[in-house]
């Protein structure tokens, strides 16, 4: 009896090993693809949650800090694509990040970056108003990369950039 509880407790450590490891690597990995996007997303910690939870598919929650005497803004996102591959996941937030560059924010609060994933309307730095479509949206609907930046590119943006 003993040696069948301790065969038992043996293979449910081996099974849960590899769990483990594919935790890890994935840790890693998305603290190494968040380094490209702690400025887009306000912090290191939002980039890495972010990241993360666009490869998992979960929910996330990102906080922007204020100055100390006021309350950090936060901003809870549902991501609609489910599970995304890891070359997904960087394609998502650099077709984000460009469409904020092209309204003027550089340094995007949380608020902008989620109107630029899910939709929605911002001021730009001129004080227009610039409604997004939403990157992780579009591409929920079924959209390639390609045709997701031709929906949403600028009016200025050059033919070639969308394989025109």
């Amino acid at each position: 009896m003993k040696l069948i509880a301790s065969l038992a407790l043996a293979l449910s450590m081996a099974m849960t090993l590899p769990l483990a490891r594919a935790d890890g690597m994935d840790e890693a990995e998305a603290r190494r693809m968040a380094m490209r996007f702690s400025q887009l997303a306000g912090s290191d910690e939002n980039a890495v949650a972010l990241v993360l939870a666009l490869h998992t598919g979960n929910a996330v929650q990102l906080v922007e800090e204020r100055s100390s005497a006021a309350l950090p803004e936060t901003v809870s996102l549902a991501l609609p694509t489910g599970p995304m591959p890891w070359s997904d996941v960087r394609i998502a937030l650099l077709h984000a990040q460009d469409l904020l560059v092209h309204a003027g924010h550089t340094r995007p609060g949380v608020a902008q970056l989620q109107a630029a994933l899910l939709g929605g309307e911002i001021l730009d730095s001129e004080g227009r108003r610039v409604n997004f479509r939403g990157v992780l949206c579009l591409r929920a609907e079924g959209m390639t990369w390609i045709d997701i930046a031709r929906a949403t590119a600028p009016a200025n943006t050059s033919p070639a950039f969308l394989g025109r």
